[in-house]
């Protein structure tokens, strides 16, 4: 706390610090959705569509026909590749992912708006402004304990952060900007993914 600063003051600050970092952490797991999405939904189109094109045009021209062998030149290798990324879906538990991503993401918005509440709007004692901080404060360790097993990594951090600066139009702790854009900078806290 700096020297004139009371602690309803700090609180709020910290508050809103809080919910700038919350909102990065939405971003990151809006892109994992996103991502996710795609991939998966890519597997089940290829998983049913290309045996599906291949069945098709042996039951048209027959077993013996050379539509039938160009497919199979075509469709072996995108077969092999679905199969491939398959497994890694598995490995990789995609689908979890993806169910904790929704998870985190609601989550966190709700403790962006919960801290936002915290900043906007007067909290009668200071002792209760307080109390409530604290909770947030253990719900958004706990979140962020969650979030370990799921492993963000520093470029993620990164590119949420800026977002983030740049959505609430606040400057960067190290360069002093405000984020205008998502492209890459050479700033340590809001750039360099």
């Amino acid at each position: 706390m700096t020297e004139g600063e009371t602690p309803e003051k700090k609180i709020k600050s910290d508050s809103s610090d809080k919910s700038i970092t919350i909102f990065g952490y939405s971003y990151i797991f809006e892109k994992r959705i996103q991502w996710y999405l795609t991939c998966i939904n890519y597997l089940k189109f290829s998983g049913i569509i290309l045996p599906l094109i291949i069945v098709a045009i042996a039951l048209s021209y027959g077993p013996n026909n050379d539509a039938l062998f160009y497919a199979s030149i075509v469709g072996t290798p995108l077969i092999i590749l679905q199969l491939i990324i398959s497994i890694l879906s598995i490995m990789y538990k995609w689908d979890e992912e993806l169910a904790y991503s929704f998870e985190a993401i609601s989550d966190c918005k709700i403790l962006y708006d919960e801290f936002l509440n915290l900043v906007k709007y007067p909290i009668q004692s200071s002792s209760e402004l307080a109390k409530k901080f604290e909770v947030l404060n253990a719900k958004l360790s706990s979140r962020e304990q969650q979030n370990l097993n799921h492993k963000i990594t520093e470029k993620e951090l990164r590119r949420g952060r800026r977002y983030s600066l740049k959505k609430h139009l606040q400057k960067c702790t190290s360069c002093k900007k405000i984020p205008t854009d998502m492209n890459s900078t050479q700033c340590e806290v809001c750039g360099n993914f």
